[in-house]
């Protein structure tokens, strides 16, 4: 996914602005189930046993090109990963450093530092 630079942003008309976030969430979201379920080493089958689905039910999550995506569902995929899942309002800025920066989602997934630890085995809620 070609993220634009400020700049290039600045630049933008609203309208592109939110052509490009759809885009990008489309590809947020489908990069982000693939890679946890590759980390947990599930097939497409066994994680869609795992949410109660079908197989082509995870592939069309895992497509960037798919738009049709329910919150109900994606709590499905979250809860299965044992996580959380946040949508939110927020800035173009922090929204901007959330997928650059220095911990941002693009870092992690090139670096292979892209992880989501389940709940159990969060620190913050150890005793």
């Amino acid at each position: 996914m070609e993220i634009p630079s400020k700049e290039e942003l600045q630049a933008m008309t609203k309208d592109q602005r939110y052509e490009w976030l759809n885009k990008f969430i489309d590809w947020s979201i489908a990069i982000q189930i693939k890679e946890i379920r590759l980390k947990r080493g599930w097939t497409q089958e066994q994680l869609a046993k795992k949410i109660g689905s079908y197989q082509p039910v995870v592939a069309r999550y895992e497509n960037p090109n798919n738009s049709m995506r329910s919150v109900r569902m994606l709590m499905k995929f979250a809860s299965v990963f044992s996580a959380a899942l946040i949508i939110r309002f927020t800035s173009w800025g922090e929204m901007y450093e959330w997928i650059i920066g220095p911990r941002g989602l693009m870092k992690r997934l090139a670096d292979g530092s892209f992880n989501v630890i389940p709940f159990e085995g969060d620190l913050h809620f150890r005793p």
